[in-house]
């Protein structure tokens, strides 16, 4: 990648594994899934995974691109949605 375009995928990977580890503090969570256009460029995906490992290991969280790919917050959504009774599929 161009110099200015790793610099700016380190940056908001460094930026989201912060807010990841916040996240992980507060819920406990088991893993983490990244999906849609950014989420799941494997350059941001590895950015994030290192820039994760890089966290004290309280902090660290399992991140994997999501199954369902650049649908995957759109399915999310809407299965969500059907859970709560509030659209129908």
């Amino acid at each position: 990648a161009l110099p200015a375009v790793q610099d700016w995928i380190d940056g908001a990977a460094r930026a989201l594994a912060e807010a990841l580890a916040d996240a992980h503090a507060l819920l406990d969570l088991q893993s983490v899934l990244l999906g849609g256009g950014l989420g799941l460029h494997p350059h941001f995906l590895l950015a994030v995974r290192e820039a994760v490992g890089r966290l004290p290991s309280r902090f660290r969280v399992p991140v994997q691109a999501a199954r369902l790919g650049r649908d995957a917050g759109l399915t999310g959504m809407a299965r969500w949605l059907q859970d709560r009774g509030g659209a129908t599929a």
